[in-house]
């Protein structure tokens, strides 16, 4: 299993999600190249989100609700993550970097 700690040399990420459906580095969230895994969190509403060729849609996509458990993904994940508002709101969504303990 591996086993993951904080990313020192990755910046934590506030994002603001819209109505329209945007990656990580849409959003301004640039991951460090040592970054093996995020997690987000929503702070401010509910986020719909893909990892793959689906564009999310205010309908479509999993689900991810406010104040949920931190969402970990890999950064495979990350790098083909899109998210959406769920609603009409703007929503606040939180992101951490992780690397692998060597």
């Amino acid at each position: 299993m591996k086993m993951f700690i904080p990313n020192k040399n990755g910046a934590h990420f506030t994002l603001s999600v819209g109505v329209t459906a945007q990656t990580l580095a849409q959003l301004g969230a640039a991951l460090d190249v040592g970054t093996e895994g995020i997690v987000i969190q929503t702070e401010s509403g509910d986020v719909r989100y893909s990892v793959n060729t689906t564009t999310p849609t205010a309908s479509i996509g999993l689900l991810c609700r406010e104040f949920d458990q931190p969402l970990p993904l890999t950064r495979q994940e990350a790098d083909s993550l899109k998210l959406i508002s769920s609603s009409d709101s703007t929503i606040t969504v939180q992101l951490a970097q992780y690397s692998q303990i060597p």
